[in-house]
């Protein structure tokens, strides 16, 4: 279909200007396994996930991250994904 065509151009055509924050995110997770809330308080957006949630999505889509499990959010209490850097 045309209209999934030109979303996923448009898709990969914005990495590029979402490249740094891509990188200041993988450097975060190391050889780590973490939440989105505990990379965006290890990045110091405190509890602000919108500054790296949409970024780790991403960052799954083109198999930079990758979900390993679940834990409980000590936040919400809630379970929420733990997410790890692909090595290459």
């Amino acid at each position: 279909m045309i209209t999934l065509e030109t979303r996923r151009e448009a898709f990969e055509a914005s990495l590029d200007i979402k490249k740094p924050m891509h990188e200041k995110i993988l450097d975060a997770f190391g050889d780590g396994a973490y939440t989105a809330r505990e990379i965006a308080r290890k990045m110091g957006y405190g509890d602000d996930l919108n500054k790296v949630r949409p970024r780790i999505n991403e960052l799954c889509n083109i198999n930079k991250l990758k979900a390993v499990g679940k834990r409980k959010d000590y936040a919400t209490g809630k379970s929420v994904a733990i997410f790890r850097a692909v090595k290459e």
